[in-house]
C-alpha cells in the first residue's frame, strides 16, 4: 500500500511539473507573440535590430556607434534607462524629466545615469542581454519576456507577473577597472 500511495504521490509530482513547464512554455509563447504584434503596432525600426533566439529578447538600435567601444566583463558602464510597459506606462527611469513627464518622481531619488558593472548578475537577464550587445554612443529600445525580466513572481508591486518589458537605453560610457582607478 506505501509502494502504491508512493507511486501515486510521484506520478502526480511529476505531472504536476510538466504541466508548470508547459505553463512557462505558453507565457514565453505569448509574450514572443506580444513582442511581434508590439513592434508591428508601434512600427518600431531602428539603424539595426536583433533577435536572441535562446530567450526572445529583441534589441532595435536607434542610435549605433559602429567605432564605439564594446563593453567587457569586469567594465563600469554608465548608461540612462527608461523601464516601460507595452502600454507605455513608464515605471522606472534614470531620468528626471521622464519621471516628471510620467508622474512617477521621487523627490527623494537621485536621477542621474544608472552604473553597473559587466559582469554582475544581479540585474534581469533581458536587461543583461541588452547591455552587453551595446557599445558605447549606442541607443537602444530593448524588448523582454517575462521569462528574462521578473518571471511569475513579478516586482514589489509595481510590475505584475509574467509582464514583458521594454527598455530604452542610453549606453554614455565604459570604462575598464584600470581607468576607474586612474
Amino acid at each position: 500500500m506505501k509502494r502504491i500511495l508512493l507511486s501515486c504521490s510521484f506520478i502526480i509530482l511529476m505531472a504536476s511539473c510538466i504541466n508548470d513547464q508547459e505553463s512557462l512554455q505558453n507565457i514565453h509563447n505569448r509574450d514572443l507573440q506580444a513582442i511581434a504584434d508590439y513592434m508591428r503596432d508601434n512600427s518600431l525600426q531602428g539603424v539595426r535590430s536583433e533577435q536572441d533566439g535562446a530567450t526572445g529578447v529583441v534589441i532595435i538600435w536607434t542610435k549605433e556607434n559602429i567605432n564605439g567601444r564594446s563593453p567587457e566583463v569586469g567594465d563600469y558602464v554608465k548608461l540612462n534607462y527608461t523601464g516601460s510597459f507595452f502600454d507605455a506606462r513608464v515605471f522606472d527611469t534614470s531620468l528626471d524629466s521622464v519621471a516628471r513627464a510620467n508622474n512617477i518622481h521621487h523627490p527623494s531619488r537621485e536621477y542621474k545615469p544608472m552604473q553597473m558593472i559587466i559582469g554582475d548578475e544581479n540585474y534581469i537577464r533581458g536587461f543583461i542581454l541588452g547591455v552587453n550587445s551595446m557599445k558605447e554612443g549606442d541607443k537602444a529600445i530593448i524588448l523582454i519576456p517575462s521569462r528574462y525580466a521578473y518571471g511569475t513572481s513579478g516586482h514589489r508591486g509595481s510590475i505584475p507577473p509574467n509582464t514583458p518589458l521594454r527598455f530604452d537605453l542610453e549606453m554614455i560610457e565604459i570604462k575598464s577597472e584600470a581607468e576607474i582607478e586612474i
